[in-house]
């Protein structure tokens, strides 16, 4: 009995670890868009010399990354 105990805790640690992956997975999915869209809206501002549309929306991304 306890070794069937432990085989059904290893698959809970298993299922646990697999979420805990694809978690990750979509921050760092989410981050890394983030990170595109500053670059696009740096340039952007570049380009406009100073959009201030483009600067506030890179000030908000800014601050939800860090």
């Amino acid at each position: 009995a306890d070794l069937a105990d432990r085989g059904s805790g290893s698959k809970q640690l298993e299922r646990e670890r697999t979420e805990l992956a694809k978690q990750l997975a979509e921050e760092r999915s989410l981050r890394v868009t983030a990170e595109q869209k500053v670059q696009r809206l740096e340039r952007q501002a570049k380009e406009s010399e100073g959009s201030s549309e483009a600067i506030t929306q890179l000030k908000c991304i800014n601050i939800y990354i860090c």
